[in-house]
């Protein structure tokens, strides 16, 4: 950055509550250390509590413009979106870090989970088939999707990814549970129903009993 830049900069983040040390100042200013600049405001959560928002994203975007080469400043501007509602927006920035970046797991649950919150499921779903495309023999990403599938209404679509994540791990207790909800909730046959109801209960014991020994 130049002086009139690197002065203009650190004003804004200190319009932000992000203060520069004294003995960096010389440094940034004279453009001896731009990733300096990026690493503080990129590792700064913005409160938007505290109202500063739109001044916390001007930030963001001129960081990026700087210096587009650090991807942790693309994913603080996406949560400051989230943070503010603006599920949009978020998406965006998450589209840009993956066109920079290439295809990052968290990144993807982050957009698939915006995309539910929109109620978009189909985008979600594409999301989640961008994991199995890359991770094809993956169940915890199979049954990611199954859960979709099942959350949208597609039972068949959801049985059958079930089944498939069952082939690889046969003792899954998630592909399992996902199969006997589905099955409460179509079979006709009472006793089944009350069968499969105990099948869940001793699968949500089974989990319950491995979450308190970790």
């Amino acid at each position: 950055f130049g002086n009139i830049e690197g002065n203009a900069l650190i004003n804004e983040l200190g319009k932000i509550g992000v203060t520069i040390p004294e003995d960096q100042v010389l440094f940034i200013m004279a453009s001896m250390v731009p990733k300096f600049v990026v690493d503080v405001a990129a590792s700064k959560r913005i409160p938007t509590t505290e109202g500063k928002g739109k001044e916390a994203e001007a930030v963001y975007k001129s960081l990026i413009e700087k210096a587009p080469g650090n991807p942790e400043t693309y994913l603080n501007l996406a949560f400051l979106h989230t943070r503010l509602n603006q599920f949009d927006n978020a998406i965006k920035i998450y589209d840009q870090f993956e066109k920079n970046f290439g295809l990052d797991e968290q990144v993807i649950q982050e957009k698939k989970n915006l995309y539910l919150r929109l109620n978009k499921f189909n985008e979600a779903l594409n999301e989640v088939h961008k994991l199995n495309d890359e991770f094809p023999n993956e169940p915890d990403y199979m049954l990611m999707e199954a859960d979709l599938y099942k959350a949208k209404g597609d039972k068949n679509k959801a049985r059958e990814i079930y089944n498939r994540a069952l082939q690889i791990e046969p003792d899954n207790p998630q592909a399992q549970l996902g199969l006997a909800q589905l099955s409460v909730t179509t079979d006709n046959n009472e006793q089944k129903k009350e069968n499969l109801k105990k099948i869940v209960m001793q699968i949500y014991l089974f989990l319950l009993l491995k979450i308190q020994l970790f």
